[in-house]
């Protein structure tokens, strides 16, 4: 299935644009798996009062949460243990063809019309999940012990599915991001064992991928996992959304340090400066002239 870069990046520049509507620093991104949406996210630092709370990690959160609670949906019926198996005995249990960006389009519309920050869950997030990280030899019954049923035939049976960590769904997974991840997000992704990351601009300040350090090439220690970059899709787009937001003012900015000086302030502070320079010269001389 061919995969349209642009479309999930407009996506991801939709809800960098929509950010401004918290006061945030516009960056938005997306999590597609086999070419449909499963997770997005944008900055949400200032509202959550979390400077943790980037778009990245929002995302990684909703998909981190929904397979915890399939995860306890089977543990709760199962008696003893859990095995392991390799993705490649993977089964497709259902699938939705609903449209990838009703959730987006549903979660914008309820913000704005200030309802709230409720996540609207991608239709396909569950099935897929299902897929790759919970496995079942019967996909009948597989599906009844997932979707919360508990007659006695579901019980029994239920041990007999396997329980696979969620990097074997990031591995299947491609984030669209408008600006580069920082190196938090960067690290965050690669441990979780994302499979690629597509973005947009550049961050000349915190980037970690590739700016300041090249954290998606796995080789910052144990737990670590590379992934595949590419970059500067839609980047003029992606730095439009920054000038927009910078040319308005960032209110949640914080305080700067120092005042900023005048002209004429700078002037006065040079003199200054110069005949501080001068009268220490001139000590200088004196000191040295003497015989300790």
């Amino acid at each position: 299935m061919e995969v349209d870069n642009n479309y999930w990046m407009k996506q991801a520049i939709k809800l960098a644009q929509f950010s401004h509507f918290d006061g945030e620093v516009p960056v938005g991104c997306v999590i597609v798996c086999e070419n449909k949406l499963v997770s997005y996210g944008y900055n949400q630092t200032n509202i959550r009062r979390n400077g943790t709370r980037h778009a990245e990690i929002e995302a990684i959160s909703w998909i981190n949460n929904e397979y915890n609670k399939l995860k306890t949906s089977v543990s709760h019926q199962k008696t003893k243990g859990i095995q392991w198996i390799s993705p490649e005995n993977a089964q497709v249990l259902y699938s939705d063809n609903s449209s990838s960006e009703s959730a987006i389009e549903q979660f914008i519309q309820q913000k704005t019309q200030r309802k709230g920050l409720k996540f609207v869950e991608p239709t396909e997030l569950k099935s897929l999940l299902k897929k790759y990280c919970f496995i079942s030899g019967d996909k009948h019954l597989c599906e009844s012990t997932l979707s919360g049923q508990t007659d006695s035939s579901t019980q029994i049976l239920s041990s007999s599915i396997k329980i696979l960590p969620l990097s074997h769904f990031f591995q299947e997974c491609c984030l669209y991001v408008t600006c580069e991840p920082c190196i938090m997000c960067a690290a965050a992704l690669s441990i979780v064992g994302i499979n690629s990351v597509i973005y947009g601009c550049s961050n000349d300040r915190f980037g970690g991928c590739g700016s300041i350090l090249s954290i998606h090439s796995g080789k910052y220690g144990l737990g670590y996992r590379s992934f595949s970059v590419e970059r500067g899709l839609m980047e003029k787009e992606a730095i439009d959304t920054f000038r927009t937001f910078y040319s308005r003012g960032n209110p949640n900015a914080p305080v700067p340090h120092r005042p900023v000086v005048h002209r004429e302030e700078m002037v006065l502070y040079c003199d200054n400066f110069a005949f501080f320079i001068m009268c220490l010269f001139e000590i200088s001389k004196i000191l040295f002239s003497l015989d300790f």
